[in-house]
């Protein structure tokens, strides 16, 4: 008993549907890729003392003493620019006028705690 099977119609139809397939994908809108953000950066040493407008050796205390936050790989030391920009951030000293408004407004908000 032999059994004929005639699949050219049906790999016809299968090629139909794939050239469909890639004609929809071919007409779809391509994904925008996100650019990386300036602070994404990635900084080497001589980077960051640039950054900083202090000295490589100056940066290197930073992190022998854990004041600045990086990473190592292998022997490389890395810094995130978005981690030196916070870092810095928090170091911000106030001036004796803002340190004065910030006074007043707690004084106004807490007016029982006046007792001078």
């Amino acid at each position: 008993m032999q059994f004929h099977i005639d699949l050219s119609k049906d790999l016809e139809s299968l090629h139909n549907q794939l050239d469909r397939i890639e004609s929809l994908l071919a007409r779809r809108p391509q994904p925008v890729t996100k650019p990386r953000e300036k602070t994404d950066k990635v900084m080497n040493v001589a980077e960051t003392a640039t950054f900083l407008n202090v000295s490589k050796q100056h940066v290197y205390h930073l992190v022998h003493q854990g004041k600045i936050p990086h990473c190592k790989i292998g022997k490389r030391t890395l810094f995130r620019l978005r981690d030196i920009e916070g870092w810095i951030a928090k170091r911000y000293v106030k001036t004796n006028d803002e340190i004065n408004q910030e006074a007043d407004l707690w004084l106004l908000r807490n007016p029982h705690s006046n007792k001078i």
